[in-house]
């Protein structure tokens, strides 16, 4: 069965940050508001700090911020939008370039009209090779409710298919991303369940 992974679910704020204004003391009283919060610190210079609480984590570098929300709760979803929002409300001076969402499904025993896509016409090719295939791949970019939305279809050598959905919309301002942050969630959560219901090769999520 196609199911959801969860700590997947993330709303990106791509810009300029900076990631020493966003220390423990800072994310803790302007953006949890709480001292509560399990703080992960990395001493490996290429991967980032992290802050948890109650199933939300937050994730900040130099060039985006990261929210993930680690059990899909819906409820969890909003409270990131508002967590986002006063972080871009306090930190107004930020060039903000980019936010969207994403999401990952894995299915373990995908369908035969599923696996029918991944059969490529130069799949004699390989198979006379000494090549040995790892993942097969198709990607799919739209424009959706003024969203740019990239589709990934992926399907490794064990045969488990995966599906990565990013959407997301390109500003100028903190204050546009405020806006369009807004219910952001809820048109992100409405697509997947249109395009659960309508393609025949998924109905399983």
């Amino acid at each position: 069965m196609l199911a959801r992974k969860e700590n997947e679910t993330t709303l990106v704020i791509a810009g300029k940050w900076n990631k020493y204004t966003l220390s423990a003391p800072w994310v803790c009283e302007h953006i949890f508001n709480s001292n509560d919060v399990e703080f992960e610190f990395s001493h490996d210079y290429d991967l980032p700090h992290r802050f948890t609480k109650d199933n939300i984590r937050f994730v900040p570098t130099d060039n985006k911020v990261t929210f993930v929300s680690l059990n899909n709760d819906f409820e969890k979803k909003e409270t990131i939008e508002r967590m986002a929002k006063k972080l871009l409300t306090e930190l107004h001076h930020t060039p903000i370039l980019a936010y969207g969402y994403n999401a990952v499904f894995e299915e373990d025993t995908p369908c035969p009209e599923a696996l029918s896509l991944f059969v490529f016409g130069d799949a004699d090719y390989f198979s006379d090779s000494d090549l040995s295939l790892q993942t097969s791949a198709i990607n799919r970019s739209f424009i959706f409710d003024n969203y740019t939305l990239n589709i990934a279809y992926s399907l490794n050598e064990e045969g488990v298919l995966t599906l990565k959905f990013n959407m997301h919309k390109a500003v100028s301002s903190s204050s546009e991303a405020i806006e369009g942050i807004e219910g952001g969630f809820t048109t992100f959560e409405e697509f997947l369940s249109r395009f659960c219901a309508t393609n025949v090769f998924f109905q399983t999520i």
